[in-house]
């Protein structure tokens, strides 16, 4: 596990998040509040060489523990901004939660070279010409990183709500 003092999303974050994705889906606050799933996250870092196995032997476990799978997102793929497996799961009570799983390049590239590229892009105030040119800058960087041997063997998934 890497970042655990990240796993929660700061009250500032959260509501930030919670507005923008109502002004720019012109939705509630409720609804867009709803959607968030991310508000607890936890990060695993896996070697590179067994990505894909340790993956889904990862997601497999999860399930095998009571939670339920909800979406999976594979962009371990060229020209991808991000390179990652990100994930949503469900505990019984209801409580998402994301696992993301990275290679320790792929986490590097996200939490060191493109976040704060990411934080400025993702502001309802950052105009559509510079969210642009961030997006293209973040994808240049992720082209460094090596592909995660496996990664083509996990499916994207989402769960019908």
């Amino acid at each position: 596990m890497e970042g655990l003092k990240f796993k929660l999303k700061s009250e500032g974050s959260l509501t930030r998040k919670i507005s923008d994705d109502a002004k720019m889906n012109n939705i509630s606050i409720n609804v867009a509040a709803d959607r968030v799933n991310d508000a607890l996250r936890y990060t695993t870092i896996l070697d590179s060489k067994s990505f894909g196995r340790n993956v889904l032997k990862s997601l497999d476990e999860l399930e095998a523990a009571g939670f339920t799978k909800i979406a999976v997102k594979n962009t371990f793929v060229e020209g991808e901004v991000y390179k990652g497996v990100n994930t949503i799961f469900r505990t019984k009570s209801g409580q998402t939660f994301e696992v993301q799983f990275h290679t320790q390049r792929s986490f590097n590239v996200k939490q060191n070279v493109n976040h704060t590229l990411f934080e400025e892009a993702r502001l309802a105030s950052t105009s559509t010409s510079r969210k642009k040119e961030l997006t293209e800058v973040m994808r240049r960087n992720s082209e460094i990183i090596p592909s995660a041997q496996g990664a083509s063997l996990i499916e994207n998934f989402s769960l019908k709500r």
